[in-house]
Protein backbone atom coordinates (compact mmCIF):
# COMPACT_ATOMS: atom_id res chain seq x y z
CA UNK A 1 0.00 0.00 0.00
CA UNK A 2 1.35 3.51 -0.77
CA UNK A 3 2.78 5.99 2.09
CA UNK A 4 0.33 8.33 1.35
CA UNK A 5 -2.89 6.59 1.66
CA UNK A 6 -2.16 6.26 5.24
CA UNK A 7 -3.11 10.31 5.64
CA UNK A 8 -6.80 9.16 4.74
CA UNK A 9 -6.77 6.62 7.26
CA UNK A 10 -5.54 8.40 9.77
CA UNK A 11 -7.76 11.64 8.91
CA UNK A 12 -10.98 8.99 9.94
CA UNK A 13 -14.01 11.61 11.29
CA UNK A 14 -12.59 14.20 9.18
CA UNK A 15 -14.88 15.87 6.89
CA UNK A 16 -14.27 17.60 3.95
CA UNK A 17 -14.69 21.47 4.70
CA UNK A 18 -13.25 23.47 1.85
CA UNK A 19 -11.42 22.29 -1.32
CA UNK A 20 -9.53 24.48 -4.16
CA UNK A 21 -7.69 24.37 -6.93
CA UNK A 22 -8.44 22.49 -10.27
CA UNK A 23 -8.39 19.62 -11.91
CA UNK A 24 -6.56 18.40 -14.04
CA UNK A 25 -3.90 20.33 -11.50
CA UNK A 26 -3.04 20.76 -8.09
CA UNK A 27 -6.07 20.56 -5.67
CA UNK A 28 -6.05 21.57 -1.78
CA UNK A 29 -8.24 20.28 0.38
CA UNK A 30 -8.70 21.42 4.24
CA UNK A 31 -10.24 18.68 6.32
CA UNK A 32 -11.37 19.44 9.90
CA UNK A 33 -10.39 16.88 12.30
CA UNK A 34 -10.33 18.90 15.88
CA UNK A 35 -9.87 16.27 17.77
CA UNK A 36 -6.44 15.00 16.02
CA UNK A 37 -5.50 18.99 14.90
CA UNK A 38 -5.43 19.78 18.57
CA UNK A 39 -2.58 17.44 19.72
CA UNK A 40 -0.42 19.17 16.72
CA UNK A 41 0.87 22.85 18.41
CA UNK A 42 -2.89 23.12 19.24
CA UNK A 43 -3.33 26.33 17.95
CA UNK A 44 -6.36 24.86 14.87
CA UNK A 45 -9.05 22.48 14.13
CA UNK A 46 -7.75 21.87 10.63
CA UNK A 47 -5.28 20.58 8.18
CA UNK A 48 -4.73 21.21 4.50
CA UNK A 49 -3.90 18.09 2.40
CA UNK A 50 -2.25 19.34 -0.94
CA UNK A 51 -2.41 16.83 -3.86
CA UNK A 52 -0.19 18.28 -6.82
CA UNK A 53 -1.02 17.04 -10.04
CA UNK A 54 -4.07 15.88 -9.34
CA UNK A 55 -6.13 14.04 -12.74
CA UNK A 56 -9.02 12.20 -10.74
CA UNK A 57 -11.36 14.37 -7.76
CA UNK A 58 -14.91 12.72 -7.47
CA UNK A 59 -17.47 12.26 -5.02
CA UNK A 60 -20.21 9.80 -5.94
CA UNK A 61 -22.96 10.32 -3.11
CA UNK A 62 -24.42 6.60 -2.01
CA UNK A 63 -28.59 8.21 -2.94
CA UNK A 64 -27.58 9.82 -6.48
CA UNK A 65 -26.71 8.16 -9.27
CA UNK A 66 -24.04 11.08 -11.37
CA UNK A 67 -20.51 11.73 -9.24
CA UNK A 68 -19.91 15.32 -8.10
CA UNK A 69 -16.89 16.44 -9.88
CA UNK A 70 -16.93 20.14 -8.99
CA UNK A 71 -15.12 21.00 -5.74
CA UNK A 72 -17.37 23.57 -4.27
CA UNK A 73 -20.37 20.80 -5.13
CA UNK A 74 -17.91 18.45 -3.11
CA UNK A 75 -17.40 21.17 -0.43
CA UNK A 76 -20.84 21.43 0.01
CA UNK A 77 -21.77 18.11 0.82
CA UNK A 78 -18.48 18.12 3.72
CA UNK A 79 -18.27 14.16 3.19
CA UNK A 80 -16.91 12.53 6.63
CA UNK A 81 -13.87 10.37 5.69
CA UNK A 82 -13.90 6.59 7.40
CA UNK A 83 -11.26 4.69 5.51
CA UNK A 84 -9.25 4.53 2.01
CA UNK A 85 -7.31 1.90 -0.06
CA UNK A 86 -5.91 1.87 -3.24
CA UNK A 87 -7.62 0.74 -6.22
CA UNK A 88 -6.86 0.48 -10.04
CA UNK A 89 -4.14 3.17 -9.66
CA UNK A 90 -5.97 5.92 -7.65
CA UNK A 91 -7.04 6.05 -4.11
CA UNK A 92 -10.84 5.43 -2.73
CA UNK A 93 -11.55 7.35 0.30
CA UNK A 94 -15.21 6.01 1.97
CA UNK A 95 -17.05 8.82 3.81
CA UNK A 96 -20.31 8.60 5.67
CA UNK A 97 -21.89 9.90 2.69
CA UNK A 98 -20.31 8.45 -0.35
CA UNK A 99 -16.70 7.59 -1.88
CA UNK A 100 -14.32 10.07 -2.91
CA UNK A 101 -11.49 9.09 -5.65
CA UNK A 102 -8.59 10.98 -6.00
CA UNK A 103 -5.81 10.17 -8.27
CA UNK A 104 -2.60 12.59 -7.92
CA UNK A 105 1.37 12.35 -8.51
CA UNK A 106 2.23 13.11 -4.52
CA UNK A 107 0.77 15.13 -1.85
CA UNK A 108 2.26 16.94 1.14
CA UNK A 109 0.40 18.50 4.46
CA UNK A 110 0.66 22.00 6.15
CA UNK A 111 -1.53 22.61 8.98
CA UNK A 112 -3.79 25.44 8.86
CA UNK A 113 -2.03 28.24 10.92
CA UNK A 114 0.85 28.01 7.67
CA UNK A 115 3.29 25.20 9.41
CA UNK A 116 4.53 21.89 7.29
CA UNK A 117 3.63 18.71 8.77
CA UNK A 118 5.33 15.49 7.84
CA UNK A 119 3.15 11.61 7.62
CA UNK A 120 5.36 11.05 10.45
CA UNK A 121 4.09 13.62 12.84
CA UNK A 122 0.59 12.95 11.52
CA UNK A 123 1.14 9.30 12.46
CA UNK A 124 2.52 10.04 16.00
CA UNK A 125 -0.70 12.43 16.82
CA UNK A 126 -3.00 9.58 15.96
CA UNK A 127 -1.24 7.32 18.00
CA UNK A 128 -0.98 9.59 20.67
CA UNK A 129 -4.55 10.23 20.58
CA UNK A 130 -6.05 6.52 20.00
CA UNK A 131 -3.71 5.64 22.68
CA UNK A 132 -4.89 7.90 25.53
Amino acid sequence: MRDDIAIWNILHDGSLAEAKGCVPGDVHVRVEIPYLRQLLFQDGDSIWVFLHSCSLFQFQQWSVDTPLTALQEIEAVSPEILSANEEDGHVRVTCVEGVLEVRYERVNLKLDNGRTLSLQALKEAAQLYWQR
